[in-house]
């Protein structure tokens, strides 16, 4: 008999294998069977697919879910939107004599008929090419979700459902849940299948055995055979007739392989006829075994948890009203029908968000929490890391950890979230660390459990899946076979790495999707403990390769506790992961991420001085806590979600909040100054009094502007000595001057007076030349070239700057932009050369506008294609410090359109640093060793651009450049097609790209831009600039006088530390009393013993934890605080202030 043999493996919630024996012979009409399944080897293809989830193949599969199934849209095929034709052509492998048709539907899932096929044809054909002949009259207008069609019987091996309209109201989407074909088999046609079941396993004389359960249908075609038996090697299994049960219109059989047998090629044979013949191979059903070994009785610890943005997937309070009734409160319901569940929300203000909207079910959710079966994340949010200012991220665990230890009796707070964004920054281990938040849950990032350090030494335990959706086919099953099978492949995904550090059988299963409820997966934790209990009474030991983990529901602080407690020598990783989504903030939100480092400069500013305000007074009464409480939020509100569904109300929201803190914190530093000027004593000898105030903790000289009431410009301006100090107007309006002048010396966060002088004589004049097209003073020599800067020399240093091979100093130009801010690419989309422009090829000349005594300014206007630039140049006589200054004009929003700055340094060998949240990192040094693993494979240290604060220093052994930025972003590679050796340091001004969500904004911008930074040459080493940059970005504050007698001398520091390379970054109230916090960071790397000079009496001093908690005494006396602050240390101290 010649057979032809289709195969065809089916692994779902156990290994079927099945066979279809064809041969030529008539068929005889007696069983009737539904060949279109892929067990039987029927394939299938269509016209498209969504995505492999819904590939045609499981339109044949055996199985459909409905809404009560509670697993989701599953098992169907889905075609691709807007496509001019929708099919699904199946394959039986052979002719069959087909009679009905049954289609499901997508109504079996929806309950509505609004999606299922509305018109379509049965075709057959003996060529997957056709010609294609109609089996039945074509169908029009079907309502139906499961729709039967009879017809008189075709030979045939190929079906065809075209589809001519897919839709009752259109033809966007194809979707068929299941076809059944049915033919009737005749005495010689045979259909085998065999199921194997993985976790059906008994203890036989020597090994483990394995049930198979083994059918054939029909039951004439099976009786032509004499025996069965199945073989591998040496080794052979019979089967006897009489060991068939008959079952429907076939037999069956459990067959009881033994572990060895499995291991080799397996083979079905029958006897007919008195000979032995082959039937089929079976497939490695042992790849395809549940092998725990490492994890063998071990424990499976399932953290169920959702992955939220505050938007995305809608508005913030849509997406908040979601999450309250499908995450939350299905969660609540869960714990409350099952004391063993628990579940996890990644960060606290989502628990905000639900106790505004259910204040009456607080009790029950502070105990559940305080139980640990409520999980909520130690930080406020999940943000870009290395966006936020030093103070912002601390702020993240106020926010976070240290607010909900105080509203939940009894919670621990000790695991911080950040699974969805692909950066990570230097510093965030010690911030967590020094919260006492031990364990960080990430994820776009390779599997692993590490220790990630800080500069410092300060490091955290971390949990990465690879991607947070490593679990998510546990919320598309229905059998515990599969629950095991999914979690098992984990399990060997762990494997080496658990082998390697010996770790305890102790597997952590992250169950996360976008938005979704709580898993239920009850009913395989209690089967497999079923399971596991058979399998003990079948005789297989605990310490078996194949006997299954206990399962069990956890927190995740549990699952970290078991792997910290292992004492495991565990890989440290150290260093920045530069953000691979950082379009999506600085570049395509100028405005509103502009809010956003303003209020994290202006927040600290005004917390120093309204301590300072509130100790001089004696309370802390009028201390606006709240007020700051609220304006810290808004500043760090904005998460990783911009954009998305309805993304401009998200967007609008969030630069509301930003602006928010901004406005907040310029009204708190401006009510703070206001009040310590009245405290302040002046001279009316001397004039109207101007008090400059330094919220930054070193001796600065700066440009001030101030405003001046005057009767006309014949005034002056002295220093508390009387002496002459040039001033320059800016402009006058109605009797008011605004102007600049440089203030020297202003002591450390504290203050200085200049005053008003009647006279109008000036300070003596500067040593300078001025030009069109040139500019020199002690300093620096400048030639000005079209459309930038084409020289800078400096003349101390006797080094000139700039390269110009392909850009100008302080030029702007435009690329191609295409991309999108976050989404699933493995490199950040970098623009192109298409279209580009710079200033420089349109030739334009610079113009002197203001030349005076302290500053010269220069400018050049500009029209490129979509907008009108404006560059600036503003030099001071007297100070090292070159200004560049960008407008941008009237830009009209077009698409994939990218600007940048260029600053082009002529330095070999340079290295470039820029300033992160509480710390530096130098390009090619300071990142994670590698790639970041998961999808990204760029090695950390050629990502770019990059994420800075306030200033990007560029040095060689010869000197350095450092700039100080007013955005987020920057870069520091040539993008040209022919780039210099160079580097190029370029502010990212603008783009205008999309968001990834599918029904997502664009980020167009349209309007008017405006950007400044500050240039500095130096000695070579970072160390020598940065400060300066720093400066650049925090203004002097000043404030008008009353003369007066009062408290305070006309000069004074509050605070200042005594070493250079250690800052202070807030002094504030303490959030738990009325002692003063003050927090130092060292920003260069070396180990300090420090001196804190502070303004009044100390009681005594503690040092805390990050967050004010956990106070160990430390030596303070008179009004001095001596510490030792390690090297990358951020370190906060507690201070009674002497009554």
């Amino acid at each position: 008999m010649k057979s032809r043999f289709k195969v065809l493996n089916f692994l779902l919630p156990a290994l079927l294998f099945s066979i279809i024996v064809c041969t030529n012979h008539t068929f005889a009409q007696n069983n009737e069977a539904n060949i279109a399944l892929s067990k039987w080897g029927t394939t299938a293809t269509a016209s498209s697919f969504q995505k492999d989830d819904y590939g045609p193949s499981y339109a044949i599969d055996g199985k459909w879910s409905t809404k009560e199934d509670n697993i989701g849209r599953k098992y169907l095929w889905n075609s691709q939107p807007g496509q001019k034709e929708h099919w699904l052509a199946l394959d039986f492998g052979c002719e069959r004599n087909i009679h009905r048709i049954v289609i499901r539907h997508e109504g079996i899932y929806e309950i509505d008929p609004k999606y299922n096929l509305a018109d379509f044809t049965l075709q057959y054909a003996n060529s997957s090419k056709g010609p294609w002949n109609n089996l039945t009259e074509p169908i029009v207008g079907n309502t139906l979700s499961i729709s039967e069609h009879v017809f008189n019987p075709v030979k045939t091996r190929y079906l065809r459902i075209w589809i001519d309209k897919a839709e009752q109201n259109g033809n966007e989407w194809a979707r068929i849940h299941e076809v059944e074909v049915y033919a009737t088999l005749s005495s010689e046609e045979m259909l085998v299948d065999t199921e194997f079941l993985p976790s059906d396993i008994r203890m036989g004389e020597k090994e483990e055995e394995i049930k198979m359960v083994l059918s054939l249908i029909p039951q004439n075609a099976a009786d032509t055979y004499k025996s069965f038996s199945i073989s591998s090697g040496d080794s052979q299994l019979i089967i006897n007739k009489d060991d068939l049960v008959a079952y429907g219109n076939g037999y069956a059989v459990d067959v009881w392989l033994p572990v060895s047998m499995i291991a080799k090629e397996l083979q079905l044979n029958g006897v007919i006829g008195g000979k032995s013949q082959k039937i089929m191979a079976l497939p490695d059903y042992y790849s395809d075994l549940n092998r725990w070994d490492y994890l063998a009785n071990g424990e499976v610890k399932i953290v169920c948890s959702s992955h939220q943005d505050i938007g995305w997937e809608d508005t913030p309070m849509h997406t908040a009203d979601y999450r309250t009734t499908k995450c939350i409160l299905p969660a609540l319901e869960r714990m409350r029908m099952r004391d063993d569940v628990t579940f996890s929300m990644e960060n606290v203000l989502y628990m905000d968000e639900f106790l505004e909207r259910n204040p009456e079910l607080k009790d029950e959710v502070f105990a559940l929490s305080a139980a640990g079966r409520f999980d909520w994340g130690a930080t406020y949010n999940q943000p870009y890391e290395s966006l936020l200012s030093g103070e912002q991220l601390v702020r993240e665990v106020y926010r976070g950890a240290k607010k909900i230890r105080k509203m939940v009796a009894g919670i621990s707070a000790r695991v911080a979230y950040n699974v969805d964004v692909p950066g990570r920054s230097l510093q965030m281990p010690q911030i967590l660390a020094k919260a006492n938040v031990p364990y960080f849950v990430l994820s776009r990032h390779k599997r692993g459990l590490f220790n990630w350090e800080s500069p410092d030494g300060s490091s955290i335990l971390c949990w990465s899946m690879d991607h947070y959706y490593d679990a998510h086919r546990l919320g598309f099953i229905n059998e515990t076979k599969e629950f095991m099978s999914i979690i098992e492949g984990r399990a060997q995904a762990w494997k080496p790495f658990y082998e390697k550090y010996d770790l305890p059988p102790v597997n952590g299963v992250l169950y996360s999707m976008d938005y979704i409820g709580p898993g239920d997966f009850d009913k395989y934790i209690d089967e497999t403990k079923e399971i596991r209990k058979e399998m003990k009474e079948k005789g297989v030991k605990e310490t078996s390769r194949y006997f299954p983990p206990n399962f069990k529901y956890t927190s995740t602080e549990l699952f970290f506790d078991k792997i910290a407690n292992s004492n495991a020598d565990l890989p440290t990783i150290k260093g920045e992961r530069p953000n691979m989504w950082l379009y999506i903030h600085g570049p395509t939100h100028h405005w509103a991420v502009s809010s956003k480092r303003e209020a994290g400069m202006l927040l600290p500013a005004a917390e120093t001085f309204t301590t300072i305000n509130s100790v001089l007074e004696g309370s802390f009464a009028n201390y606006p806590q709240q007020k700051f409480d609220e304006a810290w939020e808004a500043s760090i509100y904005d998460d990783h979600g911009w954009g998305g569904n309805n993304g401009h109300i998200t967007d609008s929201v969030f630069k509301a909040k930003l602006d928010f803190a901004k406005e907040q914190g310029q009204e708190m530093l401006n009510d703070a100054l206001v009040s310590l000027t009245e405290k302040i004593s002046t001279n009316d000898q001397k004039g109207e009094a101007i008090v400059l105030f330094n919220a930054l903790s070193w001796e600065r000289t700066d440009p001030v502007v101030t405003t001046i009431k005057a009767k006309n410009n014949k005034f002056g301006i002295v220093d508390r000595e009387g002496k002459m100090v040039a001033h320059q107007i800016l402009e006058q309006v109605n009797g008011e001057y605004k102007v600049m002048f440089i203030a020297e010396s202003i002591p450390s966060m504290g203050y200085k007076t200049y005053y008003v002088s009647k006279s109008g004589k000036g300070a003596p004049a500067s040593v300078k030349t001025v030009a069109a097209n040139k500019y020199e003073n002690k300093f620096y020599n400048i030639e000005f070239g079209n459309g930038g800067i084409q020289q800078i020399m400096d003349k101390e240093l006797g080094k000139e700057l700039i390269d110009v091979k392909n850009f100008r100093a302080g030029e702007v130009f435009t690329m191609a932009s295409v991309g999108t801010g976050a989404g699933e690419f493995f490199s950040i989309q970098l623009p192109d050369m298409t279209d580009f422009d710079q200033v420089s090829l349109h030739y334009p000349e610079w113009k002197l506008v203001v030349d005076g005594p302290v500053f010269a300014k220069y400018e050049l206007e500009q029209p490129l294609k979509n907008v009108r630039v404006k560059q600036y140049l503003t030099i001071y006589h007297q100070l090292k410090r070159i200004d560049f200054g960008v407008d941008l004009l009237n830009w009209n929003g077009t698409k994939n359109r990218e600007l940048r700055m260029a600053l082009p340094l002529k330095m070999a060998d340079a290295k470039v640093t820029y300033e992160v949240p509480m710390g530096t990192v130098t390009i090619g040094e300071d990142e994670m060793d590698g790639f970041s693993g998961a999808r990204y494979w760029p090695d950390n240290k050629d990502v770019h651009p990059r994420e800075v604060q306030n200033f990007v220093s560029t040095n060689n052994s010869e000197m350095g450049v450092t700039m100080s930025s007013s955005v987020a972003v920057f870069d520091h590679l040539d993008p040209t097609d022919n780039p210099t050796e160079y580097p190029v340091i370029q502010p990212l001004l603008l783009a205008a790209r999309k968001s990834c969500h599918w029904n997502g904004n664009w980020y167009l911008q349209e309007g008017d831009h405006h950007y400044s930074f500050s240039v500095f040459s130096h000695e070579a080493g970072w160390e020598n600039g940065y400060k300066q940059a720093i400066q650049a970005n925090n203004p002097l504050v000043p404030v008008n006088s009353a003369n007066k007698k009062a408290s305070l001398p006309s000069q004074k520091s509050f605070f200042s530390v005594s070493q250079p390379n250690t800052l202070v970054s807030t002094v504030k109230k303490c959030d738990d009393d009325e002692n003063v916090v003050i927090r130092l960071v060292d920003m260069e790397g070396k180990d300090t013993n420090v001196d804190v000079n502070t303004f009044f009496n100390i009681s005594k001093a503690a040092h805390t934890n990050i967050i004010e908690e956990d106070g160990k005494a430390i030596p303070a006396s008179g009004e001095m605080l001596k510490t030792k602050v390690g090297h990358h240390a951020i370190e906060t101290y507690k201070i009674e202030v002497k009554k």
